[in-house]
């Protein structure tokens, strides 16, 4: 549990996955973020660690009643998709 966190704690650039996440919907163009904010697949070994979609989910939600996000996202509604196989071996689909 508390090695996880490690993902949840902004660094010194005030980093944090949930952050890598928004700022990345952030460099896209504004029309497109709604419609990538209401599909995100996360994938990756960590993916499958218990609690780990709730808890940045639950992350997102948060930061995104924040001014630095709340004003210029464009996107309230985040979801993610269930990816076509297990999280760790998605990315070898091709």
């Amino acid at each position: 549990d508390s090695i996880i966190e490690i993902l949840f704690e902004q660094d010194n650039e005030e980093k944090s996955i949930a952050t890598l996440i928004l700022d990345s919907l952030l460099q896209c163009p504004i029309d497109t973020r709604k419609q990538l904010a209401e599909n995100l697949v996360i994938i990756g070994g960590t993916a499958m660690l218990p609690g780990f979609l709730h808890r940045i989910m639950a992350e997102i939600r948060y930061l995104v009643q924040k001014p630095k996000y709340k004003e210029v996202l464009g996107a309230k509604a985040f979801k993610v998709h269930t990816p076509p196989a297990k999280p760790n071996t998605v990315a070898w689909l091709g």
